[in-house]
């Protein structure tokens, strides 16, 4: 082993004995964050964001769901519905998804992103791609901790069903 390496780390030492103090002087611990006064602003984007994702399955009829419980303040990022099977974009037979803010208490109603497959001001939805609910809410897409997310799937006429359906959310936290 090159001498620098064991020079600047004792662990590596040729011929050393790991001792648990090697071991706890590497870890990260509560304190050592604490002490550090890492905040999720100075993570990478990637350790900052979760996916959190709602299973929806197979839909007939309109439903309305629970779809998550904020783990902390933080904001979305993007909401996506990926089908596996395609609905075309109509007037008359059509899906409107919408995710709704429903706070601490589930009695919120505030629209955070919705989106539908009606052909007039909406699109269709390809097979097994991520279909973006569009833009979202500046105020109603910052979530405090403990708010909850729902989600409210409306069905016009004889629209195809969703199926295997699944709500992706990206949240960054704050």
């Amino acid at each position: 082993m090159p001498d620098y390496v064991q020079d600047a780390c004792p662990v590596f030492k040729e011929g050393a004995r790991i001792q648990t103090d090697n071991i706890d002087d590497l870890a990260v611990t509560e304190a050592k964050v604490a002490a550090l006064a890492i905040t999720p602003a100075k993570l990478s984007t990637i350790a900052n964001t979760r996916i959190i994702t709602i299973p929806i399955g197979t839909l007939s009829a309109t439903g309305s769901f629970a779809g998550f419980h904020a783990p902390a303040a933080c904001a979305i990022a993007a909401a996506y519905l990926i089908n596996t099977t395609a609905i075309a974009a109509n007037d008359i037979d059509y899906w409107t998804i919408a995710l709704v803010d429903k706070g601490a208490n589930g009695s919120g109603s505030d629209t955070i992103a919705s989106k539908t497959t009606q052909a007039t001001g909406g699109a269709g939805i390809s097979a097994y791609a991520e279909w973006t609910l569009g833009d979202l809410n500046a105020s109603h897409k910052v979530l405090g901790a403990g708010d909850v997310v729902g989600l409210t799937c409306t069905k016009a006429a004889a629209a195809a069903n969703l199926v295997g359906a699944v709500l992706q959310v990206e949240l960054t936290m704050s």
